[in-house]
């Protein structure tokens, strides 16, 4: 967004990333849990493109 022209009122190294393990629930999680595509791209026999394409088209559209 903010190289959309966007204001965004957090400075960018504001954000940190934290492990899941800081914030507990009562369900158990798995450590990893990225969505793996593979199985449904081999099944329907598509190409998916990455998740970062999907983030940008959004804004595009959002704030274009």
């Amino acid at each position: 967004a903010r190289s959309m022209g966007q204001v965004i009122k957090v400075a960018p190294g504001a954000i940190e990333a934290v492990l899941s393990s800081a914030f507990p629930t009562a369900a158990k999680r798995p450590g990893n849990s990225r969505l793996n595509t593979r199985k449904l791209q081999q099944a329907f026999q598509v190409a998916l493109p990455p998740w970062q394409f999907g983030v940008n088209r959004m804004l595009e559209e959002v704030l274009g």
